[in-house]
């Protein structure tokens, strides 16, 4: 059986704000262009800053992907199954969700690995395909003060306290 299977993805951020509740998604999709693959499955491998919280169902061109959360050798991994078989020709476009945080001030982006697998003999893994989203820190800073009671001359650019005039 020749199974030839094509990987993408997309975010829909181009970067993620530190301390934002808004979800990242991923948009995947995974095309067989070959011969049917038997257990078909998608292999979504988390970053450390990452966290599975699930499948965008509120779209009607998204597919309803049926994901588990798993850990395996110690790497922690979303595996979604695409169909058994996935038929040649069978495109399977799909939304996962992740929530994001930031582990150390070192962390500047967050890099998932994805991989079509299947359990057919011959050509049964695609290449890892990485989807890295940059992480960014936005600070909105409101400063206030108020005026004490001393009062302020400005002499050639110095500022010279009442105090000693």
């Amino acid at each position: 059986i020749f199974f030839i299977n094509c990987l993408s993805t997309t975010s829909d951020q181009k970067e993620i704000y530190i301390g934002d509740d808004n979800p990242l998604t991923l948009e995947v999709t995974a095309e067989n262009r070959g011969e049917g693959a038997y257990e078909a499955e998608l292999h979504v491998f988390l970053p450390p800053q990452a966290d599975f919280t699930g499948v965008l169902r509120n779209s009607e061109t998204l597919s309803r992907l049926s994901c588990a959360y798993k850990t395996e050798n110690q790497t922690r991994v979303v595996v979604c199954d695409l169909g058994n078989p996935m038929k040649g020709g069978t495109k399977v476009l799909a939304g996962l969700r992740f929530s994001v945080h930031q582990l150390s001030e070192q962390d500047t982006s967050v890099k998932f690995d994805l991989q079509i697998q299947s359990s057919n003999q011959f050509n049964n893994t695609s290449s890892l395909v990485p989807s890295i989203t940059k992480l960014a820190v936005l600070a909105k800073v409101d400063i206030r003060g108020y005026v004490s009671s001393h009062s302020f001359e400005y002499l050639n650019n110095t500022i010279i306290p009442d105090l000693l005039i």
